[in-house]
């Protein structure tokens, strides 16, 4: 019983020094709540805002891993991470081979598809690269009792009950649900993707250890930013 009970206490620290990391290193995301009705969001301007990659549907080419493509006007959903397309009918659609999709490009942007998450890259030197996720989750619905006050029931994080760009059909009445979105900037070497901190820095570039160590003592960086980030990452291929 006592050696539970240790086990018990040892596990619950672990599980805090855990969160307090992650909270540490995704300290840029925003969460808020929309506004549910009947399935359909009415209200959350910021949701809206950061639902897809590109303010507007862009001119791009859809690659897929088995080398054929698609053009059109794209974007990129941050909830499901799908790729959307405006059809010839003027529909937004999903495509049919999204788990096929390897690469998308508009313009000079480029994005790869990778643990499932859609990665800009902003730099690379040809064997690591810096890669930016956005993305949108779902957490809890609040439903909204008869006299305004608010009660939480069970996620809703079940992708596939999201029909279009604001639609939860999963979901009826009225409730505000709760939402987060975050910016992360990873590391990719070897299609593998790392945060990008420190440690991963020095792992992913060992023979500028020291050139890493004087480029953080100089500069107020915080690896949660990525326009922190991302000159330092132009700094360190430049020298290298």
């Amino acid at each position: 019983m006592f050696i539970c009970k240790i086990k018990e206490i040892f596990m619950k620290k672990i599980s805090l020094v855990i969160l307090f990391l992650s909270l540490s290193l995704c300290t840029w995301a925003q969460s808020g709540t929309v506004n549910v009705i009947g399935g359909k969001v009415v209200e959350g301007q910021f949701f809206f805002e950061k639902l897809y990659v590109f303010d507007s549907f862009q001119d791009g080419r859809i690659s897929l891993d088995n080398g054929e493509y698609y053009t059109g006007r794209i974007n990129i959903n941050t909830l499901t991470q799908t790729v959307r397309i405006i059809s010839q009918e003027g529909d937004t659609i999903r495509i049919n081979t999204e788990n096929n999709v390897d690469v998308v490009s508009t313009g000079r942007q480029f994005f790869r598809k990778i643990n499932n998450f859609y990665v800009q890259l902003l730099n690379t030197d040809g064997e690591t690269s810096l890669g930016l996720v956005r993305k949108m989750a779902i957490g809890k619905e609040k439903i909204v009792g008869a006299y305004g006050g608010t009660s939480e029931v069970a996620s809703v994080t079940k992708v596939a009950s999201v029909e279009d760009a604001s639609r939860f059909d999963k979901l009826s009445g009225t409730s505000n649900v709760e939402y987060i979105y975050d910016e992360i900037v990873y590391l990719i070497v070897k299609n593998k993707m790392v945060i990008a901190t420190k440690r991963n820095f020095e792992k992913a570039f060992p023979k500028q250890k020291a050139l890493i160590s004087k480029y953080l003592e100089d500069n107020n960086i915080k690896f949660s930013k990525k326009d922190d980030v991302i000159p330092l990452f132009n700094y360190i291929i430049a020298n290298k």
